[in-house]
């Protein structure tokens, strides 16, 4: 297939590079940043024209930071326009569901919408190892799933329009309760005099063992959690804004995410 894809970075790079492996027609778009032509050597194509890339692929895909980033590429760049009637929109960048939904209503006529939400880092990104979690239409799906297993090693179809972005969220939201009981397990250890990596290895291996235990274990400083918030604090907050509208109670796992959340925490 014809893909286009905006957002060559940490993670949209790797995806995009799968995608041309696995013999899909790929073109980027790139402002000249020498690491975009990694692309070029997968087979892939650069073009700095967003109206160009847009306008001749047949699924387009979007990768940057945030919502904010999503609008202003769709609208205020005019690229959600340049979409030719058959085209797909898979939106990867996590956030809320309903820009999703606002997107599919705005859409030219004849062009879906799809909310690819994914987890993972940016290794299993180029290895093809991401997890995915689907958000389409039931027609929509067949026809994205084949380049979605190009860099997924878990595909799943979990719902409607909208569905894929809520279970990242809630993902997210789990995600970030975790990192923050890490630390604080982490600076209770430090405390006893216990050796970091010691304890790293030993929970990794036992009942309490989570992916952020061993993330956090690896760095020199466990307990500082600020490289980590840009990544993590919106998607927090978002989660938060739309539980809070929809009359939900997130109970316990809110309450630890939103201390992850809060200006000033470790």
């Amino acid at each position: 297939m014809r893909i286009g894809w905006i957002g060559l970075g940490a993670m949209g790079l790797g995806m995009a590079r799968c995608a041309a492996r696995a013999g899909h027609e790929v073109t980027g778009h790139t402002r000249g940043r020498p690491e975009h032509q990694a692309l070029v050597a997968d087979g892939g194509r650069l073009s700095p024209d967003l109206d160009a890339v847009a306008a001749s692929a047949e699924i387009l895909c979007i990768n940057v930071f945030n919502d904010e980033q999503v609008r202003g590429v769709l609208y205020d760049e005019g690229v959600l326009g340049k979409l030719q009637p058959g085209a797909m929109l898979v939106i990867h960048t996590t956030g809320a569901p309903d820009l999703s939904r606002q997107v599919q209503a705005d859409a030219p006529a004849g062009v879906e919408v799809v909310d690819g939400a994914f987890s993972g880092s940016p290794q299993q990104a180029a290895e093809g190892a991401l997890t995915l979690m689907v958000g389409a239409s039931d027609a929509a799906w067949p026809r994205v799933e084949p380049l979605f297993d190009a860099y997924g090693a878990f595909v799943r179809h979990v719902g409607p329009l909208g569905a894929g972005m809520q279970l990242k969220l809630l993902n997210n939201l789990l995600f970030a309760a975790h990192v923050r009981l890490a630390a604080d397990a982490y600076r209770i250890a430090i405390d006893q005099g216990l050796a970091v990596e010691t304890v790293a290895e030993v929970l990794a291996r036992s009942s309490g063992a989570s992916r952020a235990l061993a993330l956090l274990g690896a760095r020199a400083v466990p307990d500082d959690l600020s490289s980590m918030r840009k990544y993590v604090e919106k998607d927090v907050e978002t989660a938060l804004r739309i539980a809070a509208a929809a009359g939900l109670d997130l109970k316990s796992v809110g309450e630890v995410a939103r201390s992850f959340a809060e200006p000033g925490a470790s």
